[in-house]
């Protein structure tokens, strides 16, 4: 008895397939698109099947096979055309077609299923507790968003201050919000608020997530307003090329740090730096002890978040900007919306300079010598953007215009944005047992005076800033004997030595100093309230960011000047004590 050939069996299973499939589908789109599966039809299947197989024993096929054995034989010689078209039409449309059924079949499955309704076996005080804890997850992880956020560090810092009283905060340096008793708060008379000039959204953000870290007073240049630096402080502060001449000179034996993001970068680099170098020495412009070797030095120690370089001053300055176009028009995206200031490029490199020259500071109280924390080191940090795709190219490691002004600290370098500026703090029931020091008092008397002078000369079209550079320039270049305070020589060096963290009478100094503290991981505060600064007065904000925890709702409000000064009246009139500048 002749065995049922193979290819009939799958016909027929094919043929129930399509049979469900019309009973099961509903969609006409479907429908339509498993209507165009080849099906082998009554009158083919008579002569012959689409793979070359005969249906009658013994006959020979188009391409001249034979059956034999009462089975059924496929061909050896089956055209490439036929092949391509069984599988396309076929096999491909039916796979298709398997797989759209199987989706409209779950899919049909779940439009039954009542979400609400399942219980996976659980008695309703488990499924209470289920939908607890998911509440209390999303509540946990919102919570742990906003304490990312400075402004909540900010009054959660101020808080711990009110409830310690800073009695000893001279001398004990730091504040222990661990062992504050939750009841003292209830009964404890003094409080804190403080005014902020804001930082933009975006510096937030960078801070927040890690990708920047505010500034301290040693970096005074302007950060960026729009494009992709937008928040942070370049580096680069002229963009025009006759500004090049007017910075002053490069030192030879100083130094400085330039980080990249990969190890690629770096040694690119490395190589055009190398070049430039060469031909330094080929023009003179380099000492012939220095023509041995290299002056170059790769920096690891920071592997592998970034690879940096110490260059000299003189071979930075020559290969990244004397070589280069600096450039930023209007509407590229390294445009910082700010005015090329040479000024500002100066004190950029002052920053770096002054920060290598003094690493450690120390001093002496009680006969005792305390050293300081280790300061941020200043460097300088290539810019690559965080989020663009992979397949993207990073920038030309040489491309002055990206070169970020960043902070080397705890292992790691990450590039500066606006930090928070604290306008002035106010206190209720905090003593202040001594007063500013001597040599701060006769500062602010020269510092009015300066102002009285450009307030009462004719009105300019320079900007607040440029005129006050005027008069620190003019002030430099004054000898002891015309200087505006009368001081000695040794005294007047020593009043413009600014301290770490600003001007300040010892408690607000001390506060500052743990604020400081507090929030080192993310920078957000670096220096001292706005109202001490004797040394470069800025122009009053538009803006003003007023953190306290009196405020109804929200425990931050973003004022103007007339609502701060109606704030800092009602302050007055509720027992707040505060400087003004």
């Amino acid at each position: 008895m002749a065995q049922p050939s193979t290819l009939h069996t799958s016909t027929v299973s094919y043929r129930k397939l399509m049979k469900k499939t019309k009973e099961l589908i509903s969609d006409k789109t479907m429908f339509a698109i498993a209507e165009h599966a080849e099906k082998p039809p009554k009158e083919q299947s008579k002569k012959k099947h689409r793979f070359g197989i005969s249906k009658r024993r013994g006959k020979r096929d188009k391409h001249g096979s034979t059956g034999s054995g009462g089975t059924a034989s496929v061909t050896s010689s089956i055209s490439t055309s036929r092949r391509s078209t069984a599988s396309a039409n076929g096999s491909s449309l039916l796979n298709f077609h398997a797989i759209e059924w199987k989706e409209k079949r779950y899919e049909r499955r779940r439009q039954c299923l009542d979400p609400s309704a399942l219980t996976l076996g659980l008695d309703k005080e488990s499924i209470a507790y289920l939908d607890f804890t998911h509440k209390e997850r999303v509540r946990d992880w919102a919570k742990s968003f906003v304490q990312l956020d400075p402004r909540h560090q900010i009054l959660n810092f101020f808080r711990d201050v009110a409830q310690e009283g800073t009695d000893a905060i001279e001398l004990t340096g730091e504040l222990r919000p661990e062992l504050f008793s939750p009841l003292r708060r209830f009964f404890q008379r003094s409080s804190v608020f403080s005014v902020w000039r804001p930082t933009s959204l975006e510096a937030i953000q960078k801070m927040m997530l890690g990708v920047g870290t505010g500034k301290g007073l040693d970096i005074k240049g302007k950060s960026a307003k729009k494009g992709k630096l937008s928040s942070y402080v370049p580096f680069l502060q002229i963009h025009e090329e006759e500004h090049k001449q007017l910075v002053q000179p490069m030192m030879k034996e100083s130094r400085i740090r330039v980080f990249y993001k990969k190890r690629q970068a770096r040694d690119t680099a490395y190589a055009r730096l190398l070049e430039c170098e060469q031909d330094m020495m080929g023009a003179g412009e380099r000492d012939e002890e220095a023509e041995s070797e290299t002056t170059i030095e790769l920096l690891d120690h920071c592997e592998p978040r970034c690879f940096g370089l110490s260059i000299p001053e003189d071979i930075f300055w020559e290969s990244y900007v004397v070589r280069n176009d600096i450039s930023r028009p209007s509407g590229s995206e390294y445009e910082t919306g700010r005015n090329s200031l040479y000024s500002f490029q100066n004190m950029n490199i002052d920053a770096i300079r002054n920060g290598h020259a003094s690493v450690f500071s120390s001093t002496k109280k009680d006969g005792v010598e305390h050293i300081e924390d280790h300061p941020p080191l200043p460097v300088l940090w290539q810019y690559t953007d965080p989020y663009s795709p992979p397949d993207k190219p990073d920038p030309d490691p040489m491309l002055p215009q990206t070169l970020l002004m960043a902070y080397e600290e705890e292992g790691g370098v990450k590039p500066v944005v606006s930090d928070f500026d604290c306008f002035l703090f106010g206190t209720r029931g905090v003593s202040y047992h001594e007063p500013l020091p001597k040599e701060q008092v006769d500062t602010m008397h020269w510092l009015v005076s300066e102002i009285e002078k450009i307030l009462e000369s004719e009105k300019e079209k320079a900007s607040w800033t440029e005129r006050w550079l005027r008069v620190l320039r003019e002030e430099a270049g004054n000898d002891a004997s015309q200087s505006s305070h009368n001081l000695a020589q040794e005294e007047q060096d020593e009043q413009y030595i600014v301290p770490r963290y600003g001007y300040g009478d010892p408690k607000s100094y001390s506060i500052i100093k743990c604020a400081v503290k507090r929030l080192r991981e993310n920078g957000a505060v670096r220096h001292g309230a706005e109202c001490f600064n004797y040394h470069f007065p800025q122009e009053l904000d538009e803006q003003f960011l007023v953190i306290s925890d009196s405020f109804d709702l929200a425990p931050y409000r973003y004022v103007n000047v007339k609502e701060l000064r109606a704030i800092l009246s009602q302050k007055i009139d509720e027992g707040y004590t505060f400087p003004l500048n």
